[in-house]
């Protein structure tokens, strides 16, 4: 958690009262969040068209 408070303060420029008045596990989740083309792919496809379209063919 020292970690993630040095990243904080240090690389994001947040107050260190900022930092003590967020929701730990909310900061976290955003703080984890990726774009669209580097989260894993959908491997639910409903159709082969679908699956292939997942993989950009």
């Amino acid at each position: 958690m020292n970690l993630s408070a040095q990243h904080a303060l240090v690389d994001l420029h947040i107050l260190p009262s900022d930092y003590d008045e967020q929701d730990y596990y909310r900061l976290q989740e955003v703080m984890g969040a990726r774009e669209v083309e580097d989260r894993p792919m959908n491997m639910q496809a409903k159709s082969a068209d679908e699956f292939l379209s997942n993989l950009g063919l």
